[in-house]
């Protein structure tokens, strides 16, 4: 029986093109001679803060599943907003270019105008990207288990620890939590939405955060759309949710950070 072809696998096969493509352009060797010393701002601090729902506000153009996002798309006023609103304790920016039209030069433009911790959302499976990501003055990165063996995982967080950098690492059930302990993260995201339907199953995050122990930052992800839910997730014991869509959807985003504010 042939194998479906998932959004997902399309999106990781044009990665590994593009990586490709930048290992040529320029070398991984030339990016660990770049690496100096820099002051990384702490997404574990930000997100963890105790007695409330940390919010990690996303910026990002377009999505598979949804198509475009928000019209006047602008990263620097998006952020700007997010910084103005005293609302958001984190930014998560999609990098990933072909289906979410990101780019990874976004997270300089946006630590010039904002205090708050980047978190570089992205694809990420090779050593590569992880030194890239500290090139680029992102705090923080996303590490997918879904999209990792677990030896890999291992490998990647422990380099993007040793690097100073702090890894959100997202699972969709509880024999990947049991992977992503192993490893050795400090941080879960529950992604409500499947990788490979892109369908979002709201109950998810209750179901799953019980199996998450005391001391691991937990975050909800997806399929946060109003005031309730939010309630809901932090009921179920969440210390931040990542939010995007809903609020990049909003005609005024202050008055939807309000909103989910309560």
């Amino acid at each position: 029986m042939k194998k479906t072809t998932t959004i997902l696998d399309k999106i990781i096969k044009n990665k590994k093109l593009e990586l490709t493509a930048a290992k040529k352009e320029v070398p991984l060797k030339y990016l660990k001679n770049s690496i100096k010393k820099r002051n990384i701002r702490s997404f574990s601090n930000a997100i963890g803060k105790k007695n409330k729902l940390n919010l990690i506000a996303e910026i990002k153009k377009s999505s598979p599943s949804g198509g475009l996002i928000r019209k006047d798309f602008n990263h620097v006023s998006i952020a700007t907003e997010y910084q103005h609103s005293g609302l958001v304790d984190a930014i998560s920016v999609l990098t990933e270019k072909r289906y979410f039209q990101g780019d990874i030069k976004f997270i300089k433009d946006i630590k010039k105008i904002t205090p708050i911790p980047i978190l570089r959302k992205d694809f990420i499976f090779d050593e590569y990207q992880i030194y890239e990501s500290y090139l680029a003055e992102a705090d923080a990165l996303l590490l997918i288990v879904a999209v990792l063996d677990p030896s890999e995982l291992k490998r990647l967080l422990s380099l993007t620890h040793k690097l100073g950098m702090d890894a959100l690492v997202e699972i969709h059930s509880e024999k990947e939590i049991e992977i992503a302990l192993k490893a050795g993260t400090r941080i879960i995201g529950i992604n409500a939405r499947d990788l490979k339907t892109f369908k979002v199953n709201n109950a998810l995050f209750g179901r799953l955060s019980r199996y998450i122990p005391k001391g691991i930052i937990k975050v909800a992800e997806s399929g946060l759309g109003q005031r309730r839910d939010l309630e809901n997730v932090y009921r179920a014991g969440a210390n931040a949710a990542l939010i995007g869509t809903s609020i990049l959807e909003a005609k005024d985003i202050k008055i939807k950070l309000r909103e989910l504010a309560g």
